[in-house]
């Protein structure tokens, strides 16, 4: 597969998407010590911009790839008069860098669910029980961070911190059994380890398989949003492995929704920052 040659924009529609973006998450003021989202987009209109920064791998252009993907999410949230929306908002608006990824994998699982006109709540826990075929099935998001380097083998079983605080020997987690299913973001274990999902598929998933036996999980996901130079797409990629213990309705929602095997990103072609 060929490299997709990038479209760079000017910098007057990069500064435009961003007055708009703001606008949408009524960001005010600049302060890059407030939330992630300001401290980006501080770096990316008083740094990369007036620097000629615009494309490439490290330049405004990608940069805001990941805010362009968020705002699509929370227009189809807003279009739907989703209930969750404004609390979802308010929490992008504060959080460190450490917690956006989580927040926003909730968001984009609620976009997708709600563009298929698959009805859900969010009582939290579990974060989403969706209504499917007259059964109630369960999505519980959580995500994973590391702020120091970490080598291959320690980068793999950080997913077990995750798995153990999200497990139903937790007492508000008791709504865990075979219909059920745990979605770790880990973009970030990503960019300590490329090659968890490429080179080193098929070891990550057998340790992801292990780790959810020993849970009375349905399944288990891992989320990545990465930019994706073979089509020149920014998008969140996920493996899905399903334990012995899933139910035959959570089964068939997978597979109608969240199919295996039908979506590969070359070696070489997934892009993130070193922060996700």
């Amino acid at each position: 597969m060929t490299y997709v040659k990038e479209i760079i924009p000017s910098a007057q529609t990069l500064i435009g998407f961003i007055d708009l973006f703001k606008a949408v998450l009524d960001i005010r003021n600049k302060d890059p010590k407030r939330s992630f989202i300001d401290e980006e987009l501080f770096r990316i209109t008083d740094f990369l911009i007036p620097t000629g920064q615009i494309g490439g791998i490290n330049g405004a252009h990608s940069a805001l790839f990941k805010f362009r993907f968020l705002f699509q999410d929370i227009n189809i949230l807003q279009n739907a008069k989703s209930p969750q929306i404004n609390k979802w908002i308010k929490k992008l608006k504060k959080c460190p860098l450490q917690e956006y990824y989580g927040i926003r994998l909730e968001i984009h699982i609620a976009a997708f669910l709600t563009s298929k006109n698959i009805a859900f709540k969010c009582p939290d826990p579990p974060d989403f029980e969706i209504e499917w075929k007259s059964k109630t099935l369960k999505f519980e998001c959580t995500t994973r961070h590391l702020t120091a380097s970490k080598n291959k083998e320690d980068v793999l079983k950080s997913f077990r911190t995750p798995i153990e605080k999200k497990s139903e020997k937790k007492k508000n987690y008791q709504f865990v059994d075979g219909n059920s299913a745990l979605l770790i973001e880990c973009t970030n274990l990503s960019s300590h380890n490329a090659g968890l999902f490429w080179s080193e598929y098929e070891q990550t998933r057998k340790f992801l398989k292990q780790e959810i036996e020993l849970t009375k999980y349905g399944a288990v996901f891992t989320y990545s949003f990465i930019w994706n130079t073979s089509n020149g797409r920014y998008e969140s990629i996920y493996s899905r492995i399903d334990s012995e213990n899933i139910n035959q309705d959570l089964t068939d929602f997978l597979d109608t929704f969240y199919p295996t095997g039908k979506h590969t990103v070359p070696p070489g072609h997934a892009y993130g920052s070193t922060v996700g």
